[in-house]
């Protein structure tokens, strides 16, 4: 498909369709196979894993802290250049 974007040809709509509904189920598949694989898994052993928390923590917490300071210096460096 990028192909035939680059040379500016249309894809036809029979091939354009099928992308389409493709690309439309592989978020609930995607949700139906992570599901399955987390009831797997007994709940309690889930909460009891320190890791997870410390995993969780750095997502959610001290990694948009570290892009936040990294991208307000850029904003300052860039301002004062100006």
């Amino acid at each position: 498909m990028t192909l035939c974007l680059t040379r500016l040809t249309t894809v036809p709509n029979v091939v354009a369709s099928k992308v389409t509904m493709i690309g439309d189920i592989t978020t609930p598949i995607a949700m139906l196979v992570i599901g399955s694989a987390l009831a797997t898994i007994p709940l309690k052993d889930a909460f009891n894993d320190k890791r997870v928390y410390c995993y969780t923590f750095s997502k959610r917490v001290v990694i948009p802290v570290l892009i936040k300071i990294v991208l307000l210096n850029d904003c300052l460096e860039i301002l004062m250049i100006k």
